[in-house]
């Protein structure tokens, strides 16, 4: 019984760091997605001169966690029940703000994207999306270098806890 609950904590603790490097993992998923949403935009935008509400829509295909938020940022913007546009971003992106795994300096750089969106023209919606391609694509490679040295640290690091307390505990 004793070496059961033994294994249970091993096999938790393991978990539990498993599960923080992956966090890392997801990270990187999540701005692969923003990123793919965010060309779809910029076509939309700036070549089909489609509104942004259904610029949004369309470009949201795969039902994920993120591209929902930016569906109900569609939606909150057809309502018009809001100021301006970035309040209904960080309204939309503050609910359930644990769900993603988007940092806050990523959270920041889809804001200052949403700002400047509202307050430019079409014709300056192409300087807009060439100055953001090269902040997606910086946050992109940061977050890629910071998954590569710490996904396996974590679950390493998990696994050689969770030994280390059962070894104690014996």
């Amino acid at each position: 019984m004793r070496f059961i609950a033994l294994f249970i904590i091993f096999i938790c603790i393991s978990l539990i760091g498993i599960t923080l490097g992956n966090g890392f993992k997801l990270r990187v998923k999540e701005l692969q997605e923003f990123e793919s949403i965010f060309y779809s935009l910029k076509n939309n935008i700036t070549f089909m001169r489609t509104p942004i509400s259904q610029a949004l829509r369309l470009s949201c295909s795969r039902r994920t966690e993120l591209s929902n938020r930016f569906l109900r940022i569609a939606d909150e913007i057809e309502k018009g029940d809001f100021y301006n546009l970035i309040d209904v971003v960080k309204k939309v992106f503050e609910v359930d703000k644990f769900k993603l795994y988007l940092n806050q300096s990523d959270l920041d750089m889809i804001y200052d994207f949403f700002g400047n969106l509202e307050n430019n023209n079409l014709n300056s919606f192409e300087n807009l999306f060439n100055i953001f391609v090269k902040r997606v694509d910086e946050q992109l490679k940061e977050a890629i270098e910071f998954r590569n040295k710490n996904k396996k640290i974590y679950s390493t690091l998990g696994i050689g806890i969770g030994a280390m307390i059962v070894i104690f505990l014996i």
